[in-house]
């Protein structure tokens, strides 16, 4: 089984198609109408907020920047478990848009908060390779990208934890779209 996945990441490494697959499919009318959409809702807001587990936290990290640098201030939850929302007015929630970014859209942390953030009233966008998940279920609006899901087992002696090899590609690209087309609209209105 371990031999099995490595071989797998293997095959794939070498599969440059699924991201020349996704930069065709941006453009496509489903992709751009769920980018505008975005760009829409974040656009009435004056916060975001990036919350993220596993290999997304340095894609939520620089999210916050870019769109701090480009669009609208926004900050990274660093650690979920506190639940630093508990902390947040009404007020100041009816303000902010929460984006959460996950690959599979299946961490149950990240489930478990954002049915926290749901109990809130918050306002939530996923970015995850999946639209069906639960974590696309609890978001308002759901931006997927469907590339392959890669992992491989942890060790050849622990086949119970997996590592995540999916790529962060197209998360960071609708990212700094995003960011790109909320400060161009921005400078036009």
């Amino acid at each position: 089984m371990y031999n099995d996945s490595l071989q797998k990441s293997k095959i794939a490494e070498s599969d440059e198609t699924q991201y020349m697959d996704f930069l065709q499919r941006v453009n496509q009318p489903f992709l751009q109408e769920k980018i505008n959409q975005a760009v829409a809702l974040l656009r009435e807001k004056q916060l975001v907020l990036f919350i993220d587990s596993g290999t997304s936290e340095t894609i939520a990290a620089y999210g916050s920047l870019y769109f701090t640098n480009l669009a609208k201030t926004a900050l990274k939850i660093e650690d979920l478990s506190n639940y630093p929302i508990e902390w947040f007015s009404k007020e100041t929630l009816e303000k902010v848009w929460v984006i959460v970014l996950s690959i599979s859209g299946e961490t149950k942390e990240m489930i478990h908060y954002l049915q926290r953030l749901n109990q809130k009233k918050c306002c939530i966008i996923a970015i995850t390779n999946s639209e069906t998940s639960i974590i696309s279920r609890l978001s308002d609006l759901t931006i997927p990208y469907f590339i392959e899901h890669e992992t491989i087992y942890k060790s050849s002696n622990n086949t119970d934890k997996t590592i995540e090899l999916t790529s962060q590609v197209p998360a960071l690209f609708l990212l700094e779209k995003i960011a790109k087309h909320l400060h161009l609209n921005h400078e036009i209105h």
